[in-house]
C-alpha cells in the first residue's frame, strides 16, 4: 500500500508536470520536454493578494500556490509548467517558486497567474 499525506481540502487534480522545454538555438527548433510526471491526483490551490510597498508605491501581487502529496515523486524544477484541471478546465500554469514541507510529506508550488 502506498500513503500519500492528506490533502486537507482538494480543489483541483493534478495532472501533469512537464520540463519548460527548448527554446529555438543553434538550427534546434523550440519545443516542449517530455513530461516528468502524469497522472489523477489531488491538490489544493490556494490564492491570495499581497500588497508590498516598493518604490513609495503601493503594489498589490496576486500569489497562486499548488500544493500536492511529495511522494507523488513528479520531479517537479523551477521553471517547469504543471497541468491541473480546475473546475472541469485544464489549466497549464508556470512554477515559479518550490517549498518542500518535509514534515507533512507536500510540496508547495508558486505558480504563475496566467
Amino acid at each position: 500500500m502506498t500513503y500519500l499525506p492528506l490533502i486537507p481540502f482538494a480543489n483541483v487534480r493534478l495532472q501533469k508536470v512537464e520540463g519548460s522545454g527548448t527554446s529555438e538555438d543553434y538550427g534546434q527548433a523550440e519545443g516542449l520536454d517530455a513530461a516528468r510526471w502524469t497522472g489523477d491526483a489531488d491538490a489544493y490551490l490556494g490564492e491570495r493578494l499581497v500588497t508590498e510597498i516598493e518604490n513609495g508605491e503601493l503594489n498589490q501581487v496576486g500569489l497562486r500556490r499548488l500544493t500536492f502529496a511529495a511522494n507523488l515523486n513528479t520531479g517537479v524544477q523551477l521553471g517547469d509548467h504543471v497541468t491541473y484541471e480546475q473546475d472541469g478546465i485544464l489549466r497549464r500554469r508556470q512554477v515559479r517558486e518550490i517549498e518542500e514541507l518535509d514534515v507533512v510529506g507536500l510540496i508547495r508550488v508558486q505558480v504563475s497567474r496566467e
